[in-house]
């Protein structure tokens, strides 16, 4: 499982560069693609003041370099997904793309999202403690207050992390209408212990904030060399990748439209994985974002730590995944009637 943006941190990727010559090849690499010491970059103190341009080639790269040295060390993977930018990851370490591809495409994601950070802007913010429905009906009601009053801002329904986690990406003011509504449903005792939790994030990622970024994005994927994975692929919206003339336009259009992960992990559940491992950027933790999803969906699970990863070993049940698929019908039909 390869992490997205938000999981840099100070020195990610310096270990993988010292023990191995593969990974300091890849740093090598993206420094020559996008004209900055990435090594330098990741090295530093300053991860998360990074502009978007430069932090994402820069979590690509540790991501890689970290993922080469976990498979000298053994690590022989049957499946790859990736957390949006994570995705972008997967492709070079499942052999879609060369090293260097990787980091063009890197390039031009990193470009258009940053534009379209400036160009429209917004952010992200979490929904920690409300099943699906609620998150989506929470939204709806803002979009509905929004455009009664003739305003054109807007939230959307951007990921679904694990079933008690959502993030809604759009404009500040209904990321700020949508906390309040959270605040008084707590104190009106209809929702307990739940909160909105903005994220350090520069813009509306995966909402139509993006839509101007698609096309650009599109033509860069396009025009890359692309071979058939070598590790199967589990995109964001829980479907096998395969065919690769279907790539450009499934990561393109990825921009404007959430990630799935839940979804992800029930679909990967059901086909048989037990064994999830993260490619870890930091020490700490609390910051292996991915596997602490996987953690909070499957309760029954074993935690062993690896180096530059870790691994979640689940005991998986068909009720777990029967539950989860009725609950998020329910959710998707109620952001629907919203």
């Amino acid at each position: 499982m390869f992490p997205g943006q938000s999981a840099q941190v100070a020195g990610m990727g310096e270990a993988a560069y010292n023990s191995s010559n593969e990974a300091k090849q890849i740093f090598f690499t993206a420094s020559e693609v996008i004209g900055e010491d990435i090594a330098e970059i990741c090295f530093g103190s300053q991860t998360d003041q990074l502009s978007t341009s430069l932090v994402q080639p820069a979590i690509v790269a540790s991501e890689l370099a970290n993922y080469s040295v976990m498979r000298q060390n053994g690590l022989s993977p049957e499946l790859m997904m990736g957390h949006s930018l994570g995705e972008i990851a997967a492709l070079g370490a499942s052999g879609v793309l060369s090293i260097k591809d990787v980091f063009r495409v890197t390039k031009v994601r990193a470009e258009v999202t940053e534009r379209s950070s400036q160009s429209n802007p917004g952010g992200m913010a979490a929904f920690v403690g409300l099943r699906s429905e609620q998150s989506a009906a929470i939204v709806g009601s803002v979009n509905n207050y929004f455009h009664k009053i003739g305003r054109a801002s807007a939230g959307y329904m951007a990921n679904r992390n694990w079933s008690l986690e959502q993030v809604m990406s759009g404009h500040e003011d209904a990321i700020d209408r949508a906390r309040r509504v959270v605040e008084l449903l707590r104190a009106l005792k209809v929702i307990e212990k739940a909160r909105l939790v903005k994220l350090k994030v520069p813009g509306a990622f995966h909402s139509p904030h993006n839509e101007d970024g698609v096309d650009e994005f599109h033509n860069i994927l396009a025009s890359v060399h692309k071979n058939f994975p070598r590790v199967m692929l589990l995109n964001n919206q829980g479907e096998y990748m395969i065919d690769p003339n279907d790539f450009p336009d499934y990561y393109a259009h990825q921009l404007v439209k959430g990630v799935e992960w839940d979804l992800m992990m029930h679909q990967a559940a059901c086909d048989g994985v037990r064994d999830f491992t993260e490619v870890v950027l930091s020490p700490d933790p609390k910051r292996a974002t991915l596997s602490n999803f996987v953690m909070k969906e499957f309760p029954n699970h074993t935690v062993i730590e690896q180096p530059f990863g870790r691994l979640v070993r689940i005991n998986w049940m068909p009720s777990d995944s029967d539950e989860f698929m009725k609950n998020r019908q329910t959710a998707l039909t109620s952001l629907q009637e919203a």
